[in-house]
């Protein structure tokens, strides 16, 4: 049996796969576990995205030990658009506290053997569960996440939300696709000094992200007292975060008018 994960109209890519685990459907979501011969367990995600069980650990740490090591002293973290419980996980361990947006929270309980810490997680003081982003309208964060499609009205309200020395990170595309990463990019160049891609090097996933801030820059403001200090990393380092903000010619070449370092 196989899945496809469409990444654009010109390229897909094919999963042989031995069963489907589970599967859940609600208004706008549509969620598949799948066992595969090759990559473990994996997570179909509107039967476009593609969630791999031996990834979301090193997904985790890249998004979270990047912002936390160049921030002096983060204490709050908002992340909506994803069903990754390992960022907030590690993010509560750090002493961090976050509100995880869901909006449907037997998708969370669904995956609940395909997160590791996923009791841990739950149990956390730190990590605080909403099914609203609204609710949270009016507090400040330091750490904010956005790992959906990132709308500009959803830009505009999460500035909003934002502490006066807060770091933003949003999820950008899935390479091959160009076009979008360029889109993206531009949402976000008006509203930030400093703005620069990244991606997870030696990673299956060919996500890119964007690091945004007005006053802390991925490499500039990188702590090696931090993040040479992580307990938990058994992915990220801070040599592997300084090669993830480089990028090939032809992307800055592509992206020099609208990253900002």
């Amino acid at each position: 049996m196989w899945i496809t994960d469409n990444l654009n109209q010109d390229y897909k890519q094919q999963f042989s796969i031995k069963h489907k685990i589970t599967e859940y459907k609600a208004d706008n979501l549509h969620l598949e576990l799948f066992s595969t011969e090759t990559f473990g367990d994996i997570v179909l995600l509107n039967q476009k995205e593609i969630l791999y069980k031996t990834e979301v650990e090193e997904e985790a740490q890249m998004l979270g030990f990047s912002a936390y090591s160049t921030h002096e002293d983060a204490k709050t973290a908002l992340i909506y658009g994803s069903l990754n419980l390992e960022l907030a996980y590690l993010l509560s361990k750090l002493g961090i506290k976050v509100d995880l947006v869901v909006n449907d929270l037997e998708s969370l309980n669904v995956l609940s053997g395909f997160f590791p810490n996923f009791k841990a997680a739950l149990s956390s003081e730190n990590i605080k569960i909403s099914t609203s982003f609204m609710a949270l309208m009016g507090s400040k964060f330091d750490l904010i996440y956005h790992l959906g499609s990132l709308q500009a009205n959803e830009l505009s309200a999460l500035t909003k939300m934002a502490s006066q020395k807060s770091i933003f990170i949003y999820s950008l595309s899935t390479l091959p696709n160009l076009a979008l990463l360029k889109a993206n990019i531009a949402i976000a160049t008006a509203s930030f000094n400093i703005l620069m891609p990244f991606c997870l090097p030696f990673s299956l996933s060919k996500k890119i992200y964007a690091y945004a801030s007005n006053v802390y820059h991925p490499l500039a403001s990188l702590q090696l007292q931090k993040s040479d200090m992580l307990e938990d990393a058994s992915y990220y380092n801070s040599r592997l975060h300084e090669s993830a903000f480089i990028l090939p010619t032809h992307l800055k070449k592509l992206l020099k008018n609208l990253v900002k370092n």
